[in-house]
């Protein structure tokens, strides 16, 4: 089963508690509002020292490897737009 959390009016409460009892596929239940505390993903940062760890040679491998990547998708696309001006004359 999967979960869903819903807000109704409070004009249609009424008629939204009648309309998922007529419904079969569905269990549900009437709470009261509650608190869903938010998570931020860039909560978690630690301050580190100037020391270098095995993490920053990985990162910087990574690094280059992008940056080969872009090199390379660069050359693609002055190639392209070689041939577009070839096709242009």
């Amino acid at each position: 089963m999967k979960s869903f959390r819903i807000k109704v009016q409070e004009d249609k409460v009424q008629f939204f508690y009648e309309l998922l009892t007529y419904l079969g596929f569905v269990e549900f239940e009437q709470v009261e509002d509650y608190h869903e505390p938010r998570i931020y993903p860039g909560g978690n940062f630690e301050i580190r020292s100037g020391v270098s760890s095995p993490d920053d040679k990985l990162k910087s491998k990574v690094s280059q490897k992008n940056d080969e990547g872009l090199d390379s998708i660069r050359k693609v696309l002055n190639q392209i737009e070689k041939q577009r001006n070839k096709n242009r004359k």
